[in-house]
């Protein structure tokens, strides 16, 4: 059996969308739990919220993969403009 790590993350919003419609607390709190320096109003467009949750992307793949370990995200770094 080959085993091998896959990284998805699917956009439920456009960046434009999500900068509009999501509010920077629900940012914060979603990211509770998880290192980052880079959790602001320029970075808004990349929450948690405005990608696909696992169980979608799962819903879609779950056919064709055998999930054995979901790896929990502990770290984040995003490059905002300047």
């Amino acid at each position: 059996m080959e085993l091998f790590t896959l990284h998805v993350v699917s956009r439920m919003m456009s960046r434009m969308q999500a900068k509009a419609q999501l509010k920077l607390e629900d940012y914060r709190q979603s990211m509770e739990g998880v290192y980052s320096t880079s959790v602001g109003k320029d970075t808004l467009d990349e929450a948690p919220m405005a990608c696909k949750s696992l169980s979608d992307i799962l819903d879609v793949i779950g056919d064709t993969v055998e999930v054995i370990d979901v790896i929990r995200l502990v770290y984040n770094f995003k490059a905002a403009e300047k």
